[in-house]
């Protein structure tokens, strides 16, 4: 999504993780009128994620009975709640609907955090451990004898590493993303470097060395590992506003990627039908080796972010477009004006 207009130092379009304008609205302008909070949300909806969403499910019409028969639960951001095999349409798509969800109710968090910081923080870190529960072992085998076989694609159990944003947010929205320089800084940035450097680490090598031990520890590595993989994303997010991303920092922030990015949402949402293609069409054993993967992620890749180019000037830009024309802008504070409480 594109920055923010307002000169803050918190850049939330980026800390969000699941950017959305009407996350900075909320958050650098706490007393807009309800009319543009609602303008806000119809522009995140109307103008800039839905039109592109119907036009690849259009494409998918004429041979996927998921969408002739529940293209409504995708327009209504609830098909994670219809995941049976004929119900989906588009099946990459359930995480849009958790996404929106969090969406809506993330306002209620954002402001109760700005207004009352203490109430609003526990909170937060009660949900994130409440997400954390929903996907151990014990609670999902009580969910699959009530029949609750779908608890992957609920929003309750996605949210904690969403909140998690929001409360890193938060902090460096307290702190004006500033941090002292000293000596004792200096040493704990390295410190928290190493820590989520290593915590990447095991993570990424985890699934091979539990990939044969018993399903219930496996389950627990699980139920970590989307907490703690979000808890190493967060620190090099704030390690990079605060100043201390070196050369990560400067990596991440190459304008190569700006493009790319503006792309991701519509390759997202079309990739699949590029690997229904290939597949569909190919011929043949795929015997396995680094080289082999290499060739077909990169072949692939070009092909996905070509056809997201396409959709992109077809549909994605011209409604974006039109959304400026007939919202009204958004006016956020400068950085000047916003004074840490």
């Amino acid at each position: 999504m594109t920055s923010t207009e307002t000169a803050g130092a918190t850049d939330f379009p980026l800390l969000m993780i699941h950017c959305s304008p009407s996350h900075v609205c909320y958050l650098h302008n706490v007393t807009l009128s309800q009319s543009l909070r609602l303008c806000c949300l119809l522009d995140l909806l109307l103008f800039r994620l839905t039109p592109i969403y119907l036009a690849v499910m259009l494409v998918y019409l004429p041979f996927d009975k998921g969408c002739r028969n529940y293209w409504w639960t995708n327009l209504l951001y609830i098909n994670n709640h219809f995941m049976e095999p004929e119900q989906q349409c588009t099946g990459s798509s359930w995480y849009l609907g958790v996404d929106m969800q969090l969406h809506i109710i993330a306002p209620a968090l954002i402001i109760s955090q700005y207004k009352k910081p203490q109430m609003g923080i526990i909170v937060n870190l009660l949900l994130v451990v409440l997400s954390w529960a929903c996907s151990l072992w014990p609670l999902n085998t009580i969910a699959e004898q009530v029949g609750c076989v779908n608890y992957y694609f609920w929003a309750p159990a996605r949210m904690g590493p969403y909140i998690m944003g929001i409360l890193l947010a938060y902090l460096l929205f307290k702190t004006r993303s500033t941090v002292p320089n000293t000596r004792a800084t200096k040493a704990w940035m390295s410190v928290g470097w190493a820590i989520g450097t290593s915590l990447v680490a095991v993570l990424v090598g985890a699934p091979s060395v539990f990939r044969a031990s018993d399903p219930e520890v496996t389950w627990m590595r699980s139920s970590f590992e989307r907490l703690l993989f979000s808890s190493a994303i967060c620190w090099v997010i704030y390690a990079c506003c605060v100043g201390y991303g070196g050369i990560i920092s400067e990596f991440l922030s190459w304008k190569v990627w700006l493009p790319l990015s503006r792309l991701s949402y519509v390759a997202y949402l079309m990739h699949p039908l590029v690997l229904y293609a290939f597949y569909g069409h190919y011929r043949g054993p795929i015997f396995y080796s680094g080289y082999t993967w290499f060739i077909l992620f990169a072949g692939l890749s070009v092909w996905i972010f070509t056809g997201a180019f396409v959709f992109s000037v077809g549909v994605e830009m011209p409604f974006t477009a039109l959304g400026k024309h007939i919202l009204p802008r958004r006016h956020g504070r400068k950085h000047e004006d916003v004074k840490a409480t």
